[in-house]
């Protein structure tokens, strides 16, 4: 009698495991390129959320006062920034927060951490007009606004908000 020696080979070969394990590291590739680009998107969604509720916390602050308010940099100089003669980027919305919140807004929202620069303000010297500028966007360019009577120069160059 004749007896088949062959056992049948229970599992997987060493082949089929490596192009599953490839399979596998070429999908977590893909996600973890993909769930980057969904987080820095959702960093910017929330400067722009910041944006508007400091436009509206700067209205807000010219009907209680009768003007947006008149900030000055540490020489003493009020902060007109970006125009001709202006003295320079003043306050950024950290340093804002403590002109709009007494009396004016209940909290102004937190900006996400990274990259770490600030919504800059500038104002006019009468407190009539301000510009905010926002250029920590991951995923499109800085932008900037204009309260109606702030001059046309302020941050030249860059797309309104």
């Amino acid at each position: 009698m004749y007896r088949n020696n062959k056992s049948k080979s229970h599992g997987f070969t060493l082949v089929e495991l490596l192009i599953v394990i490839v399979i596998i590291a070429v999908l977590a590739a893909i996600v973890m390129i993909a769930y980057g680009g969904v987080q820095a998107k959702a960093r910017d969604s929330a400067r722009d959320s910041a944006f508007s509720q400091y436009k509206s916390a700067l209205e807000a602050y010219k009907v209680y006062n009768g003007h947006y308010p008149i900030a000055k940099n540490p020489d003493g100089n009020v902060c007109t920034g970006g125009a001709p003669g202006g003295s320079g980027v003043c306050l950024v919305s950290r340093d804002l927060g403590a002109y709009l919140v007494p009396g004016t807004v209940s909290g102004l929202p937190a900006e996400p951490d990274s990259p770490p620069v600030s919504i800059q303000y500038v104002v006019t010297a009468d407190g009539s007009g301000y510009a905010l500028f926002e250029n920590r966007y991951e995923k499109k360019p800085g932008c900037r606004y204009l309260s109606p009577d702030a001059p046309a120069g302020w941050y030249n160059g860059f797309p309104y908000c």
